[in-house]
């Protein structure tokens, strides 16, 4: 039972950070929408899913981002994506 026990704990402590980075790098991104800097917010969007982390707030966020650039068919996708997430 220990072992399990400092198992989890190691794996926990790993965790946190990680999360906070996500969250750290999901602020940052819409931030950057916010000022306009629409490429940039999509890259760190993606940087954010590449984490591993999703949600449909995000990929709302990435549709947005998408929109303003132009890039409709990648904007739908992200939509798409966020309207299944929400309904999971």
């Amino acid at each position: 039972m220990k072992n399990i026990l400092t198992i989890l704990t190691v794996l926990l402590l790993f965790a946190i950070p990680a999360k906070a980075t996500v969250d750290n790098d999901f602020e940052k991104a819409n931030e950057l929408y916010k000022a306009g800097a629409y490429s940039e917010a999509i890259d760190m969007y993606n940087s954010v899913l590449a984490q591993g982390y999703t949600s449909a707030a995000l990929y709302y966020n990435l549709g947005n981002a998408y929109f303003k650039q132009g890039e409709l068919a990648q904007s739908i996708l992200a939509y798409e994506r966020a309207l299944r997430l929400s309904h999971s």
